[in-house]
């Protein structure tokens, strides 16, 4: 990766792989993350990007050990937690909730229905040796925090006593219990109507100002990272295709895939009339990876090349004046080679 000042970061990963085992000794096993590397520098929010099954969600839960082994197994890499490695089943189980918080996607089904929601945040504040009485105080105070009103009542209540944007957060808050220094954010507007998404992100915001955390945002929704995020990485096929600042990749998508997405994004500026372009095939089979490019069969872009040779990832602007390496614009694929033909219209290079 692009050299920084590690002192600036919460978090980096190296490399990080994670392969699966099949269910039968007749199938192959597969890798679900393939090499992913990322810097989250501290105070800011890195979002991560892509379809569904392209290795998001897994590649974080992989670190905070929430990926269940067997039959996953970090096969290779490093990740770096304020300078310390974490990937180690102690060193996971250590900062789960503790120096990196979680959001899931679906707080209904990551909840406990027979616990009260204030007895659910006081839970992990007892398990770090806080007085159940202060620990329930406690997790008043981080409901109040979370803008939940009537916090003492709502403590004493149910999640089904919740709509779906009070249980998001009192998920917040939940993440919140061990003051962590970074969040993870999975798909935390998922299911939720756009006035009540509008109202989380804004928490998010204040809340990360207030405490300085990073967050890592995991979404499928572009409008999302641009209101959120200061860095993006684009995932397909558990790598990462493209890495770069909101503006780079919004308004210099350098990766086929990364063009796809905008165009498949309803815009306010295109009539009510014209359609979406939905992005044409199907990932790849991760039991059986293409050699080259993972992108290949659905890039209409694609060369020989492709077919047969995996890409690395380009450094577009590395050298560019002011350019920080977090947010260095870079790109997995062959458009970007010196020999390769002119880009098409719409592929970003420098």
């Amino acid at each position: 990766m692009t050299a920084l000042d590690t002192t600036h970061l919460a978090l980096r990963l190296e490399g990080v792989t994670c392969t699966f085992a099949a269910s039968t000794a007749a199938q192959p096993s597969f890798t679900a993350v393939r090499g992913v590397s990322l810097d989250v520098t501290r105070g800011r929010t890195l979002a991560i990007v892509g379809e569904s099954g392209c290795g998001k969600s897994v590649t974080m839960q992989s670190i905070v050990g929430l990926i269940p082994m067997p039959p996953g197994r970090i096969t290779h890499g490093s990740a770096l937690l304020n300078g310390r490695e974490i990937l180690g089943r102690w060193e996971a189980e250590h900062v789960r909730g503790r120096k990196i918080g979680m959001i899931f996607q679906d707080p209904m089904t990551s909840l406990n229905p027979t616990m009260s929601i204030g007895a659910q945040i006081a839970e992990p504040l007892v398990l770090a040796g806080l007085g159940r009485r202060a620990a329930l105080a406690r997790a008043t105070e981080l409901l109040a925090q979370a803008r939940i009103p009537d916090a003492a009542q709502r403590a004493a209540q149910y999640p089904f006593q919740f709509s779906g944007g009070m249980l998001q957060r009192a998920m917040i808050a939940l993440a919140l219990a061990g003051s962590p220094s970074l969040l993870i954010a999975d798909e935390p507007t998922t299911a939720l109507d756009v006035t009540i998404q509008a109202q989380i992100l804004e928490l998010l915001v204040d809340l990360q100002e207030q405490a300085g955390m990073s967050i890592v945002l995991i979404t499928h929704d572009l409008a999302v990272v641009a209101r959120m995020a200061d860095t993006v990485l684009v995932m397909y096929a558990g790598e990462i295709v493209e890495r770069g600042s909101v503006d780079a990749i919004f308004n210099r998508a350098a990766h086929p895939y990364t063009l796809g997405l905008k165009q498949a994004m309803p815009s306010p500026k295109q009539p009510r009339s014209a359609g979406l372009i939905p992005i044409a095939g199907s990932p790849p089979d991760l039991f059986a990876p293409p050699p080259g490019c993972g992108y290949f069969a659905r890039c209409p872009y694609a060369m020989q090349v492709c077919a047969t040779n995996r890409p690395p990832l380009f450094e577009l602007d590395a050298g560019a004046a002011g350019t920080q390496a977090d947010t260095a614009h870079a790109a997995r694929c062959w458009l970007h080679h010196p020999d390769a033909p002119h880009a098409p219209n719409g592929v970003y290079t420098p």
